[in-house]
């Protein structure tokens, strides 16, 4: 993915299982990564404007 077409954007990353949870976040390089956590609960719970 193109990196630059991220820049700026902000991506909660809510996922349960580890591995591709950390697939994804890694691909949105160029991007402002929130997380990984495992639940939306968590999410919501550890978020906070950047």
């Amino acid at each position: 993915m193109d990196s630059e077409a991220l820049d700026g954007l902000v991506v909660h990353v809510a996922e349960d299982e580890y591995m591709i949870a950390t697939d994804l976040a890694n691909e949105l390089a160029g991007a402002m990564v929130l997380g990984p956590v495992a639940s939306l609960d968590g999410a919501i719970q550890g978020y906070s404007p950047p």
